[in-house]
């Protein structure tokens, strides 16, 4: 599905699938807006070859998930810009991330992200290659990380601040073994703050 300067909706009845790599399940350009009530199965792909469920490529369209996102291994659930998130859930495989985002805005004020085992992400921030712009992230989503360098929320960008603030979220956030809820590699210089008021349980077998 795809839209230059439209709307595109997935209702609560419909499925995509994506199979293929470099593929999306939705797409939007141009000032469009990417709505999912319903489900998006991105397909396992490998490094340098991922799958889509939700993309846009400008700096005006945007992006609003409801439904289920479930991500293969290595793929990305929603790729954008501004996303929101008012309930629904990300289920995010081994090496997969589930929000990728460049700013300027990243809503999560429902629902849930489950992050796998090994390399995989929650929600991840970094610059745009070509207009690098302060990203501002506000989440209260229920989260689960698993075990092995994976991360609730990965903020990368070293050429704009990122503020993100987590509020009190519906349920405790459970951090697998080896593990990490937050990190951030922006310099301090930039500004960026973040604030936790959620409850972290660090898992251990």
């Amino acid at each position: 599905m795809g839209a230059n300067n439209g709307i595109i909706t997935n209702a609560s009845s419909g499925k995509i699938n994506v199979n293929g790599t470099k593929s999306a399940g939705m797409y939007g350009t141009n000032d469009s807006e990417l709505v999912n009530a319903g489900e998006i199965n991105v397909a396992a792909t490998s490094a340098g070859n991922e799958s889509i469920g939700m993309y846009i490529d400008d700096q005006v369209s945007t992006i609003a998930n409801t439904g289920k996102i479930n991500v293969g291994k290595s793929s990305y659930g929603i790729y954008g810009k501004d996303v929101n998130m008012t309930a629904g859930e990300i289920n995010v495989a081994d090496d997969g991330v589930g929000v990728y985002s460049t700013g300027p805005s990243v809503n999560l004020s429902g629902g849930k992200i489950d992050v796998a085992n090994n390399n995989s992400v929650g929600v991840y921030i970094a610059d745009d290659s070509k207009n690098p712009q302060a990203t501002t992230v506000t989440s209260s989503v229920d989260m689960k990380v698993g075990d092995t360098d994976s991360f609730g929320y990965l903020i990368t960008a070293s050429k704009a601040k990122t503020d993100l603030t987590i509020n009190p979220t519906a349920n405790p956030v459970h951090v697998g073994e080896k593990s990490v809820y937050v990190y951030s590699g922006a310099p301090q210089s930039l500004g960026g703050k973040i604030v936790n008021k959620s409850d972290i349980v660090m898992d251990k077998e």
